[in-house]
């Protein structure tokens, strides 16, 4: 290459002369204030964004008819809650809770309570029992889905507690409580029984033997007084009413100790007496026989009387104490049979008492059912609370 001399022109030949590039510096002093000003606008927007979310929500103002709108869905709520509430009314507990939940949302929507207060005063409220009261059971089964439990509720002398309601009443069935279930108080529903009770009095009886019939049939009539009107009739060698229909457990005892045993043994004419007068009435009738031995009168009216009772739905009931040797027991079993009754052999005195108690448990009906119609997956542990009771816990199977 040829490179003319600045100087002087002149020709300078076949020179090697190596070309170089100025190397440029890197711009630190730039990159570090874009740096600057990137971190200085993120602090700023940061600090932006925190005091927007410190500052309270502004209200949105509502489209025409909004309000009114939202009254009209309180209201509707509200009667919703009176509605439920109605509905359940068969449950009293239920009903006050869902009630006391309309109060509140009323009182909260600014709406008028007068309708709720109203239906609250209509609730009744569960009683509260004596010291003492206790609840006993007397049968539990199933019918398809519904579960029926027999119980009588009975106060510290053992008299039936009357007009407990659905309200008294709380079932639970493993853990939880149900809400279907109907309680019936069995003598209101149905008419009291009446028994009339004949007592044998006759000489054969004298002695331990009448003592112990004394003494069990003072425990009948405590037993089955709650729940029937009962008459006391006394055969010996005649037959007669010794008290009238009552219910008076203490009338029918003072009745009792003042008999005497002596004379023979009117039976067919005291059971006719107790026919006659039972069988224009239309409640449950029964009639229960103590008797040591047989009618010593030959009175050949007692088919006809078995008849009148038979068509009469009058139940006979006897219990025949054996140790005399006097009984007549194929008569005593065909009267039983012929009404649908019992016939119950004792052999001692001593054992009067427990038969008695037996039969008086067979006679006495529920005081309550409830019928529960929640459907209850057997087994299954019941458990029956009423007021301030201790509960009453039961299997099903």
């Amino acid at each position: 290459m040829k490179v003319l001399h600045r100087n002087g022109g002149r020709e300078i030949a076949d020179t090697n002369i190596q070309l170089t590039r100025r190397r440029k510096r890197f711009p630190w002093i730039k990159m570090i204030l874009v740096i600057s000003l990137l971190a200085y606008l993120g602090y700023g927007g940061y600090c932006g964004y925190r005091y927007i979310k410190s500052l309270p929500p502004k209200p949105v103002a509502m489209v025409d008819g909004s309000a009114d709108d939202l009254k009209e869905l309180q209201v509707k709520y509200f009667g919703l809650l009176i509605y439920i509430a109605k509905f359940v009314a068969v449950d009293g507990v239920l009903a006050r809770n869902k009630s006391d939940d309309a109060v509140v949302f009323a009182k909260s929507a600014n709406l008028p309570i007068d309708t709720v207060v109203a239906f609250q005063k209509t609730l009744p409220l569960a009683k509260k029992l004596p010291d003492g009261c206790q609840i006993q059971p007397i049968t539990v089964y199933r019918e398809g889905t519904v579960t029926t439990v027999e119980i009588s509720v009975l106060d510290g002398g053992l008299k039936p507690i009357h007009d407990l309601t659905r309200v008294d009443f709380n079932v639970i069935a493993n853990g939880l409580r149900l809400h279907r279930v109907g309680v019936v108080e069995y003598v209101k529903s149905q008419k009291r029984p009446s028994i009339a009770v004949l007592v044998d009095r006759s000489g054969s009886t004298q002695g331990t033997p009448f003592i112990r019939s004394q003494e069990a049939l003072i425990s009948f009539v405590n037993a089955v007084c709650g729940t029937a009107q009962v008459r006391l009739f006394a055969f010996a060698s005649d037959a007669k009413p010794i008290t009238p229909w009552t219910s008076n457990s203490t009338e029918l005892v003072t009745a009792i100790k003042s008999l005497q045993a002596e004379g023979g043994t009117a039976l067919n004419r005291a059971v006719r007496l107790a026919v006659d007068d039972l069988e224009s009435g239309d409640s449950s009738k029964s009639i229960v026989i103590f008797t040591d031995g047989k009618d010593s009168f030959n009175d050949k009216t007692i088919e006809a009387t078995i008849q009148k009772a038979k068509a009469s739905k009058i139940t006979i009931h006897v219990v025949a104490l054996l140790n005399t040797g006097e009984n007549d027991e194929p008569a005593m079993k065909g009267m039983t049979a012929a009404t649908g009754g019992s016939y119950r052999p004792v052999e001692r005195p001593e054992g009067l008492a427990a038969e008695f108690v037996s039969l008086a448990k067979s006679l006495n009906k529920p005081f309550y059912r409830l019928l529960i119609l929640d459907p209850i997956s057997a087994p299954a542990k019941l458990e029956i609370l009423i007021s301030n009771l201790s509960p009453l816990s039961l299997n099903l199977n």
